[in-house]
């Protein structure tokens, strides 16, 4: 998948968080379209409207308002679109309950945000270099 057409969707609710992926993600891939949700009953509703645009991956929270990334998640997974869409788990949760639920839902990924910036920018780089470039979907 070539870079310039990829968009991504972002579901987080900590405005700091997401203005660090976002950074990180303009700054090494200027191109890609990046759309954003707060909480996961928003994520649901843009997601899996008629005729919403299927992103080439989602990255979400797993500790959101409303509806949890886990219940996003499984949600995802039920609808056809979403089949083979990479949906991967970007958190600071590092309990391993919801490390396997995650992946019992039907996770492609599980990623511990970092605590800094450039850390922000080796993790970010190395998720959207695989999903985008690397991987086949």
């Amino acid at each position: 998948m070539e870079a310039q057409t990829a968009n991504i969707f972002l579901v987080e609710d900590s405005s700091d968080d997401e203005y660090l992926i976002r950074r990180a993600m303009e700054r090494l891939f200027p191109e890609i379209r990046i759309r954003h949700s707060g909480t996961g009953e928003e994520a649901l509703g843009e997601l899996l409207a008629e005729g919403a645009e299927t992103p080439n991956l989602v990255l979400m929270d797993v500790r959101l308002p409303k509806l949890s990334g886990h219940e996003v998640l499984t949600a995802l997974r039920r609808d056809d679109r979403y089949q083979r869409v990479p949906l991967v788990m970007l958190t600071s949760s590092k309990a391993p309950l919801d490390i396997a639920e995650a992946y019992s839902n039907g996770a492609n990924g599980y990623v511990l945000k970092p605590l800094e910036f450039d850390e922000y920018i080796d993790k970010i780089a190395g998720m959207l270099q695989y999903w985008l470039k690397i991987n086949t979907c």
